[in-house]
């Protein structure tokens, strides 16, 4: 009867930890479809490479951004960062300093995405976007060089056999 129990209560934990697996990759999986309704979805209107600069030469990203100012950031290439330091996306406009737009993690896997609500008057005014390392918990304005960047275009061309506008040079 003692070992029934034991047996019981060690195939109530694995129960519950596979419950905890399964809710978390539903999370997961439901947020990538959102993620993927938003960058293929016909409101996308510029998709811009950011590459990596010789401070993190392997970092990448793709930052889209919608009609509807929605934004869309994601980064590869990243190694975890000590507890003490956050990447952190600016967004830069023709004139005047970067406004901070979000703070990211990287656990560990080599990417990861944010999500931002662009403000209505960035999108006209916005020439690059670019992601630095900053303290925990951000910056109001870079405390270090960009090592993720790219401009922005100045107009948009549409190609009807892609998706959405894309941001050209």
């Amino acid at each position: 009867l003692q070992q029934a129990s034991t047996q019981l209560d060690t195939l109530q934990a694995q129960a519950a930890e596979l419950q905890a697996a399964n809710t978390q990759l539903q999370q997961q999986a439901q947020t990538s479809q959102e993620l993927l309704a938003l960058i293929g979805g016909a409101s996308l209107e510029r998709t811009v490479s950011l590459p990596g600069t010789a401070d993190a030469p392997t970092a990448s990203g793709t930052f889209y951004l919608t009609s509807d100012n929605q934004g869309v950031l994601v980064l590869r290439g990243l190694e975890p960062l000590p507890a003490e330091q956050t990447y952190q996306l600016w967004l830069i406009p023709a004139d005047g300093p970067p406004a901070p737009a979000g703070l990211l993690a990287v656990q560990a896997e080599d990417s990861t995405w944010l999500k931002l609500q662009v403000p209505p008057a960035a999108p006209t005014d916005l020439a690059a976007v670019g992601v630095s390392v900053e303290p925990a918990g951000g910056s109001p304005a870079p405390t270090a060089r960009l090592f993720c960047w790219a401009k922005l275009a100045k107009k948009f061309e549409y190609f009807p056999h892609s998706v959405g506008k894309l941001g050209l040079d």
